[in-house]
């Protein structure tokens, strides 16, 4: 096990944020590790244990109000009312792998409609829009899932509400994750800046790890530069993070005020490779 993951970090070590020019996706790399790709067959699971399936979700009072496919939501989950906070919002788990052992958070909250943070599965794919449009917030900008898979995430980041309402993964044992795929989100590759010109902009996801309550390390995933977008999935490499039993998603970008930033904090994730770490002498 350690002399694979060791072929696996030389023949991609020098690689991150690349993309295909070409197409929507990138080649996956052959390595032999986990791979989380949200795909029906890997059979993620609701916090009751329950399969996760993908559906209609109904958005009422606010801007986003209506009827969006394809996509599992906290809402989605049938007993989410049992998993409200004090205040009735949901701010816990939302899915997990088939074993249990990562976690990724979501949030919700009926204050102002219904309103969402975290994370959520969709399988809603956009190359032609011109204008952002909030109908559009569950959409890549792409053709279809990274490596031509059908079903990715997408992470809305909300520093305010706090807990998950920050896209966050979490897992059950010490874990390195090798590498996801990132991508603009519709509503991202069509924001127009309000405080800086479009020549000046820029938007990056920046992952951070954690173990036992402390930062590991940082892997930041530019893209909007300059105000051009990239197109289609950009590869990232994780392995800076080191060791870890959580895994965040914040953004940084300059179209900000003095209130905070005001281009849409979206991103969309898939096929994330993760190498799970036990204490044993096969490993250390």
């Amino acid at each position: 096990m350690k002399k694979l993951f060791l072929f696996w970090a030389a023949a991609i070590g020098l690689v991150s944020c690349a993309d295909d020019k070409t197409n929507n996706w990138v080649t996956c790399p052959s390595i032999p590790i986990e791979t989380i790709s949200f795909e029906s067959s890997e059979a993620m699971r609701d916090p009751a244990g329950s399969s996760v399936v993908l559906g209609d979700a109904v958005l009422v009072g606010n801007s986003t109000a209506g009827t969006h496919k394809n996509i599992y939501w906290v809402k989605s989950f049938a007993d989410y009312a049992n998993y409200l906070e004090a205040d009735g919002s949901y701010n816990s788990p939302l899915f997990t792998t088939n074993n249990g052992r990562i976690k990724f958070g979501g949030y919700y909250s009926s204050t102002w409609g219904d309103y969402w943070s975290g994370f959520v599965l969709s399988a809603n794919y956009d190359t032609t829009a011109t204008e952002m449009n909030y109908n559009n917030q569950f959409a890549v900008r792409a053709s279809k899932g990274a490596c031509a898979s059908n079903i990715f995430a997408i992470g809305y980041v909300d520093t305010y509400s706090g807990g998950y309402a920050i896209p966050t993964i979490e897992t059950g044992v010490p874990t390195e994750f090798c590498h996801c795929y990132l991508a603009n989100t519709s509503l991202t590759y069509t924001h127009q800046p309000q405080n800086v010109e479009m020549s000046d902009y820029y938007y990056t996801v920046v992952v951070t790890g954690w173990r036992n309550g402390s930062e590991t390390g940082e892997v930041r995933c530019q893209l909007i530069e300059r105000g051009k977008s990239a197109e289609g999935w950009q590869f990232v490499d994780l392995r800076p993070l080191g060791i870890v039993d959580k895994v965040t998603f914040t953004i940084d970008t300059n179209d900000a005020n003095e209130w905070g930033i005001t281009a849409p904090t979206y991103f969309a994730i898939d096929e994330i490779g993760v190498l799970e770490l036990y204490i044993t002498n096969d490993i250390i």
